[in-house]
């Protein structure tokens, strides 16, 4: 028969050793978790993703790409009218349409051909015509355009200086 002091030193060998087999096993999946944070974790495989879908997506919408976005008219007299064309290309791959073409205030017009489908490749035209009655000093006028592309609002700019006629002395 064993010895109380045999049974007791054989059950904390034997528990001491289950107890070291858990720290390692610890000490080591916590290694290789501290190591594993360099490489792509799984957030970073979904974000990829995401962006990858994104990508795909963008590749079947329209896309608008102005000649110009600002105009310079220069110097005008008060009460001129000046009038642009801004020139742009659907360079997407899917048709484009202007909902809406709005300036800041009514001294500025903006005209297109409202509901227009422009196919892949095709241009298209925006007329801006400033009215500087009642206007002096510099202007700067934005058209804010709608259209159906994921970034939907696009903006051109007409800008100048008004220059008001000195008065006539009798």
């Amino acid at each position: 028969m064993e010895t109380f002091e045999k049974v007791v030193e054989d059950y904390w060998t034997t528990n001491n050793i289950s107890i070291m087999k858990g720290i390692f096993a610890t000490l080591l999946v916590g290694t290789t978790l501290l190591f594993s944070c360099g490489e792509n974790t799984t957030q970073d495989v979904v974000d990829n993703s995401i962006n990858e879908k994104k990508q795909e997506v963008k590749k079947d919408l329209p896309t608008m790409v102005f000649e110009e976005t600002e105009y310079d008219f220069g110097k005008i007299m008060q009460g001129d009218t000046v009038e642009h064309i801004f020139t742009f290309k659907n360079t997407g791959n899917a048709p484009l349409t202007i909902y809406d073409a709005k300036a800041g205030c009514g001294c500025t017009i903006p005209q297109y051909e409202k509901g227009r489908l422009i196919a892949p490749g095709e241009s298209g035209e925006i007329k801006v015509i400033f009215n500087s009655k009642g206007k002096r000093g510099t202007q700067t006028k934005n058209v804010d355009i709608s259209t159906n592309m994921t970034d939907a609002k696009q903006t051109v700019i007409i800008k100048g200086e008004v220059i008001v006629p000195e008065k006539e002395e009798k």
